[in-house]
């Protein structure tokens, strides 16, 4: 138990987590507890599960620490709580989460719409917010005695580091007001023995308390017990936290529990959670800072920060000052929406909401990546003949140009032929008679974007997967059918087919195709029998039933409201083949 703000998220989370009753929960700290002392007494049953061992596996393993730790546990799903303030991620960041992590959780929007726009898997990256013990940060406790004889008194809590805002809080400060005003500007400093060592800006600080006529300023350094911070927040009258870069702001929020009105840069983490109704927002402008490297670090795209508008800070803080019982009203509203949906009893829901999904989930490391699943439905092909299953695959690894995985789907009464298998060892074999359970076997086993069935023997164009995901991504993030261009004739997506069938004729056809349509593709409603793709996000919705084709499932998800659009300049043929005598599949009695 350290004094920091990722340790209280922690223990906080914690706490709220063990209340529910629903988790079995192991702490494995980081560094040796040394301000256990001044926290609240309930926090201190937290070590009684310091390094529990229980008969079953672990099934997720949460980590939020500094810096963070990628490497993966020795079981169940890694689930990562990361903080960013500085626009893009550290591209090491960008790698290990869509490499290795299940899932990583952010503490506030602005967070999240930094992971995705660095190039974090969008479907991984999940919003769950800090909260506040309202019972415990409420207003009307005793109040901290701060050494002042001003009746108003503005508040920052946290780091006086760059970040934080600090320096444009002390020069907004003394443009507004002087040493006369009946103010005065408490600076609870943070992390200066530990986090923020060496950064922060106690010289200003001590340079503008000696200056003649400059407006008065509290200076406290030391630590404070939870309940001493509690007191502190009822000794002030406003907080005010004009930040560069936050990713929560957690100080706000337990002041806006004690009742205070809050001053905030508009644009970041805070959004969220202060309104208009509850505070006052600074406008800001985004910056653009260093050379995409910070502490070392190369990140995805460039670093950026808020910088907050001086001059309207010191306006909102003269208007506080000046309208008391307006920013008391707004106080009211504050303390109201912090007890509403940001307490940590709201955040431990959350947070069980995603254990439970998790829980139901293979773990992510463990699947192996492709490009593509290639479904073969071997009820169908068990007529072909080996020659068109051997030319279908042939032709598909041929001409994919990325790592494909094909899957032979057929049932328990079944066996493929074994030569099949020796020719093609990176042929999958599914068998089961439920098509849910193949679908359940695939989320488990792959990590792909497409997965595409086939029920008929094919010849697949040069590029054809390159020219289907361009225009899955055009189509949006979501859930889509997807259905390439062929010559069977009762398709909807049909595109006769008049040259000679042989490889060479084939791929001049499909080329000339694909200049002529480059990119284009058209919405469908109706249903495509043979060959099809679906995104990843269609696995979602499972079939209701156990026993189903795939047909019926893609008819299913179509009523659902799924859209299928026709890529129309990709192109696979079905070929004509000679009787083969060989099956490859038989009945097993």
């Amino acid at each position: 138990m350290v004094n920091h703000s990722l340790a209280l998220v922690n223990r906080e989370m914690e706490l709220a987590l063990m209340e529910t009753g629903q988790v079995n929960l192991s702490i494995l700290p980081v560094g040796a507890d040394d301000f256990t002392s001044l926290l609240r007494q309930n926090t201190w049953k937290l070590t009684s599960h310091y390094g529990l061992c229980f008969s079953s596996p672990i099934d997720v393993y949460v980590r939020h620490q500094w810096p963070p730790n990628w490497s993966p546990p020795p079981e169940g799903h890694l689930v990562i709580i990361q903080p960013w303030e500085y626009g893009s991620l550290p591209i090491e960041w960008v790698k290990e989460i869509n490499e290795v992590v299940d899932e990583a959780w952010v503490p506030s929007n602005f967070v999240q719409e930094l992971y995705i726009q660095s190039g974090v898997d969008p479907g991984r990256v999940y919003v769950l917010p800090n909260g506040v013990n309202a019972d415990f940060f409420k207003p009307g406790e005793k109040a901290f005695p701060v050494p002042s004889n001003k009746r108003f008194k503005f508040l920052f809590v946290g780091g006086t580091i760059y970040r934080k805002g600090v320096d444009v809080l002390l020069r907004a400060y003394q443009e507004i007001f002087t040493r006369n005003d009946d103010v005065s500007l408490v600076v609870k400093d943070m992390g200066t023995r530990s986090l923020y060592q060496g950064q922060g800006m106690i010289k200003q600080i001590r340079a503008l308390q000696a200056s003649d006529g400059a407006p008065e300023i509290v200076y406290i350094e030391d630590d404070l017990s939870d309940k001493q911070m509690v007191g502190l927040y009822n000794a002030c009258d406003c907080l005010v936290h004009p930040y560069r870069g936050e990713g929560f702001g957690l100080p706000v929020l337990e002041a806006m529990a004690c009742g205070l009105p809050v001053i905030v840069t508009a644009g970041g983490a805070t959004d969220d959670f202060v309104s208009s109704d509850v505070g006052y927002h600074i406008p800001s402008i985004r910056q653009i800072f260093g050379n995409r490297e910070i502490s070392g670090v190369r990140t995805v795209g460039d670093l950026w920060m808020l910088e907050p508008d001086v001059s309207v800070l010191a306006e909102r803080m003269r208007w506080v000052f000046e309208h008391r019982e307006e920013a008391r009203w707004r106080g009211d509203c504050a303390r109201k929406e912090a007890m509403g949906r940001w307490t940590w009893n709201e955040a431990a829901k959350r947070a069980l909401e995603r254990i439970s999904l998790l829980c139901h989930r293979p773990v992510y490391r463990h699947q192996e990546e492709v490009d593509a699943v290639i479904i073969i439905d071997g009820q169908c092909c068990r007529d072909w003949g080996t020659n068109a299953f051997q030319t279908t695959l042939e032709s598909l690894h041929r001409n994919s140009y990325a790592k494909v995985k094909p899957v032979l789907w057929i049932d328990d009464r079944t066996s493929p032929d074994e030569s099949l298998l020796e020719q093609f060892k990176d042929l999958k074999v599914f068998r089961s008679r439920s098509f849910r359970t193949v679908l359940q076997e695939l989320k488990c086993q792959f990590r792909m974007p497409l997965i595409l069935f086939v029920s008929v023997p094919l010849w697949f164009s040069k590029q054809w997967l390159s020219q289907i995901m361009e225009v899955s991504h055009r189509a949006g993030v979501g859930p889509h059918i997807l259905a390439p261009s062929t010559n069977l004739e009762n398709s909807p997506v049909f595109v006769p087919f008049t040259d000679s069938y042989d490889e060479f004729s084939f791929q001049k056809f499909a080329r000339s195709l694909w200049r002529n349509q480059r990119g284009v593709f058209q919405e469908i409603n109706s249903s495509v029998p043979n060959a099809v793709a679906v995104t990843r996000e269609c696995l979602d919705s499972l079939p209701d039933t156990e026993c189903v084709e795939w047909q019926d499932w893609i008819s299913t998800l179509q009523r659902k409201g799924c859209r299928t659009y026709w890529v129309k300049d990709t192109y696979l043929l079905r070929p004509c083949f000679s009787a083969s005598s060989v099956q490859v599949v038989t009945h097993v009695n």
